[in-house]
């Protein structure tokens, strides 16, 4: 992983959320190779794989990364953006409620018996989301630049800086 390259690849920015999740504490259901293993059915029918997918203390989170922020917002007639994708597996009862039942299930299989209250969300590339964070209206997702040295800048749904 090239650190000092502006333009690292998705994966590579994917590994780097996952180690600093992990270091928080965070026990990560998937993410890399084992993407495929949390798939959760949207509302219009699509099934989608988040990037990463985490748990701590009641709270799951899953996230989209891409190595550009503006590549985040980008759909197509056929696809959903990964902002689209995130916002809906937080927001929306019914797949919020999918996400949670696959979560719990997972950890189950792994000897954790812990429920999921919080759904949150993160956005992550590798560069600046700028005013484009602006256009994510839940508090709930979290837009994470993942610079060049490694460090973390968040910015939370509805604009608010930290």
């Amino acid at each position: 992983m090239d650190l000092g390259n502006a333009r690292r690849q998705e994966d590579d920015i994917v590994q780097e959320c996952v180690l600093e999740l992990q270091r928080l504490g965070w026990r990560v259901l998937a993410s890399g190779a084992i993407q495929g293993t949390f798939r959760v059915a949207l509302s219009n029918g699509t099934v989608k794989a988040p990037d990463m997918v985490a748990f701590r203390s009641g709270t799951l989170l899953v996230g989209e990364a891409k190595q550009t922020a503006r590549g985040i917002f980008k759909s197509s007639q056929r696809e959903l953006s990964d902002h689209e994708v995130i916002s809906a597996i937080v927001t929306d009862d019914a797949t919020r409620q999918r996400a949670i039942g696959r979560a719990e299930s997972i950890l189950q299989a792994q000897g954790v018996f812990d429920a999921v209250h919080t759904v949150k969300g993160v956005l992550a590339a590798g560069t600046a989301f700028r005013d484009m964070a602006d256009a994510v209206a839940s508090p709930d997702v979290w837009c994470v630049e993942v610079d060049a040295a490694g460090a973390f800048h968040c910015t939370q749904g509805g604009g608010t800086r930290n």
